[in-house]
């Protein structure tokens, strides 16, 4: 819980279970303080699970006024739990070989179906209940953003920030900027010009993409800002003046997208 300095709460947090396919998905839960309705907001984890980053921009959408769950992509594979494996410090071998582990088998199919549960529970919370929701998400979680935003009627609105292999398939499943034709929502994006993946090129392929199929979407570029920028626990990575201006800008347009957007279709 966070609160004021006359103690009042501004919002609070909790984890709760998500089943999916009888599978428990842990996920992160943070609400605004208030009786609602929230707009909310599906936060796609990155490579790394749901982890302090990810944790703390679910917290500062619930200080914004957005209900924010982040669901743990990797439930099914049970050897370690989203606390074990979220809270691999920064710097161990450890951190980069699970992740790859867990990245085969985080499927589109079944991101899709997590994605979609989470969308379900933020739907029984009467602080959310018909209130549009959108899905935003880092590196993986962008790609899956991306993703459902084409594959998927539920979302009001979409962000990605700095998303990987939006434009290849992986793991046998194809790109998905291949579902982009799909696309009824706007769409943001936020990417780095010292990024790998996606590069600079990477992301005017998408652009273009998106331009032939008439999807509305405006993409952010921040000069000198690698990959992972906008994540203050990165220590590495993180640039703090694209950080808090991709930020800013992601506040405004869930605003725009979600606070006054119709209900979309199931």
């Amino acid at each position: 819980m966070k609160v004021s300095g006359r103690g009042e709460a501004l919002m609070t947090s909790t984890w709760t279970t998500i089943d999916v396919d009888g599978s428990p998905m842990e996920s992160y839960l943070a609400l605004p303080a208030g009786d609602g309705p929230f707009p909310g907001v599906v936060v796609a984890m990155h490579a790394y699970g749901v982890d302090n980053g990810v944790r703390k921009f679910c917290d500062d959408l619930a200080l914004e006024g957005f209900a924010a769950v982040a669901p743990y992509l990797y439930h099914r594979n049970t050897d370690m739990t989203v606390h074990e494996f979220s809270s691999i410090p920064f710097g161990d071998p450890r951190r980069q070989e699970e992740a790859a582990v867990r990245r085969t088998i985080a499927t589109l199919e079944t991101l899709h179906r997590d994605c979609l549960a989470a969308l379900a529970h933020l739907r029984t919370l009467p602080e959310v209940g018909d209130s549009p929701v959108g899905i935003t998400g880092f590196c993986l979680g962008g790609r899956v953003s991306l993703y459902m935003a084409g594959s998927s009627d539920g979302f009001a609105a979409s962000a990605i920030f700095y998303g990987t292999d939006m434009n290849r398939g992986r793991n046998g499943d194809p790109a998905p900027l291949s579902f982009a034709s799909g696309i009824r929502c706007p769409l943001a994006g936020f990417f780095g010009s010292e990024d790998q993946n996606p590069s600079p090129a990477d992301v005017d392929e998408v652009d273009r993409a998106l331009d032939r199929l008439g999807v509305p979407h405006t993409f952010h570029r921040f000069e000198g800002a690698p990959h992972a920028f906008s994540d203050p626990f990165n220590p590495v990575r993180w640039t703090p003046a694209p950080a808090a201006e991709s930020w800013r800008l992601l506040v405004q347009f869930f605003r725009d997208a979600l606070v006054a957007a119709p209900q979309p279709a199931g």
